[in-house]
């Protein structure tokens, strides 16, 4: 499967544009060996060049050299976002996609 491919089947599964999935997702090669992998995971945005690089290096994200780093930048980031104005949400907006896309599927009509 290609990497536009994995794209587009993610983003109909989860009935959301790329170009709005994008802005905090990016897909990554993947090797972990489950039967149901593709060849591509949908990680954080800040933590691709991580994946990427244990991809490419048969390692894990955390033994990416600046991990920690990269960790503490976008939790910066997040608090910076949530604090920006007072009508900040009290969730970061991928948490709060996370929980939206979770509340939808458990609340739909299986008919």
């Amino acid at each position: 499967m290609t990497r536009e491919e994995f794209i587009a089947g993610y983003c109909e599964r989860s009935d959301i544009l790329w170009a709005e999935l994008s802005e905090w997702r990016a897909a990554v090669p993947c090797d972990c060996g489950d039967e149901s992998c593709d060849g591509w995971g949908m990680v954080p945005k800040w933590e691709a060049p991580a994946h990427e690089w244990a991809h490419a290096n048969n390692q894990t994200i955390y033994d990416f050299p600046g991990y920690n780093e990269l960790w503490r930048q976008a939790r910066e980031a997040d608090r910076k976002e949530v604090t920006a104005s007072a009508d900040a949400p009290l969730i970061s907006p991928v948490v709060g996609a996370a929980i939206s896309f979770v509340t939808n599927a458990q609340h739909k009509d299986p008919l």
